[in-house]
């Protein structure tokens, strides 16, 4: 998970959601296709990109159930729709 020889700040912003809603994860050293992260109670992929890559046709041939975000405001909406639906749930509205 380095970008710029750094951790990338979109699979760190990913990672913190994921733990935040507590949703079992495994990195891509350990996960089966190699992707970013792999929920395996869900039987689901993540890769996480800042922008498109020549190299993104092969990664999502890697599994068959892949979510892809791609651009850091595709992950903030994604942050902010589960934030929104977590509350939904508490409130019951």
């Amino acid at each position: 998970m380095a970008w710029q020889g750094k951790v990338d700040p979109m699979e760190e912003m990913t990672e913190r959601w994921l733990v935040a809603n507590g949703i079992r994860f495994v990195d891509r050293d350990q996960g089966p296709a190699r992707l970013d992260f792999y929920l395996p109670d869900f039987d689901v992929h993540i890769e996480v990109k800042r922008f498109h890559s020549e190299r993104i046709g092969e990664q999502m041939g890697r599994a068959e159930n892949v979510i892809c975000i791609q651009g850091m405001k595709s992950l903030e909406f994604l942050e902010h729709f589960l934030h929104w639906k977590k509350l939904k749930e508490r409130t019951g509205t």
